[in-house]
């Protein structure tokens, strides 16, 4: 397991879900406090959307230490699904009596995926996994793209499934504040808002490489519309037009 990183949004960036955070801040206080067992919550939905953000969010506002469940090892080599979920079941072991610990497995698919001519790791080992899921110790959120690879015995012992939607455009004009400060003006902020291929992981990675780049003969909002749209080219996305 890997410490997580420190949260680079807010709880307010998520206004647009906020009744949901609430309830799962609410519930995973509780059940902490009363050391429940079986305490998973999943979160799915397009990538960069801010599901892992959400997830260490909810970790810090319940006080708790958050550890991923590491995909690559100390050689950088990818670690197979099959040792993930071994891994997932130490870590279990390691952290007992530690009540202020909640683990988050990120990219899950890997272990529910399975293929035409091959189950999935999770199916294979169906009764160990609901298992895991009925008995664990230290809470777990698990982040996925989708669900729709995940079967429906494993959904249901899920205390809470949030389905992670895109930003409204005024709390992604609020990050975009947030992110660019002063360089940006009110025009070209609502611009890039209105926009919903701009994820938060977009916004972050291009705003972040704008801030630390020579702009020589190009205003900030020039270089950022540049960096965005090669991300959207990449991504076979409509590119963003300037302002007139």
């Amino acid at each position: 397991v890997t410490p997580s990183d420190s949260p680079k949004l807010r709880l307010s960036n998520f206004e647009h879900i906020k009744y949901t955070h609430q309830m799962i801040q609410s519930y995973l206080k509780q059940a902490v406090e009363k050391q429940q067992k079986g305490v998973n919550f999943l979160i799915y939905g397009a990538p960069g959307t801010g599901k892992t953000e959400l997830a260490e969010l909810l970790a810090q506002s319940a006080g708790l230490n958050a550890y991923n469940i590491a995909y690559m090892d100390d050689d950088g080599e990818v670690i197979a699904a099959r040792k993930r979920l071994n891994h997932c079941q130490f870590a279990q072991k390691l952290f007992i009596g530690k009540t202020n610990t909640l683990l988050i497995f990120d990219e899950i698919e890997d272990v529910f995926v399975g293929t035409l001519f091959e189950r999935s790791i999770a199916q294979e080992n169906k009764a160990w996994l609901n298992q895991l899921l009925e008995n664990n110790t230290i809470p777990m959120i698990w982040i996925s793209n989708s669900v729709n690879c995940i079967d429906e015995a494993f959904l249901r012992r899920f205390d809470f499934i949030l389905e992670m939607p895109d930003l409204p455009s005024k709390n992604k004009a609020e990050l975009i504040r947030n992110l660019a400060g002063d360089k940006l003006s009110v025009e070209y902020i609502q611009h890039f808002a209105k926009e919903r291929s701009l994820t938060p992981a977009i916004l972050d990675r291009a705003i972040k490489v704008a801030n630390q780049v020579n702009l020589q003969d190009k205003t900030f909002a020039e270089v950022l519309l540049s960096l965005f749209n090669q991300t959207l080219q990449s991504q076979g996305k409509a590119k963003i037009q300037p302002l007139v």
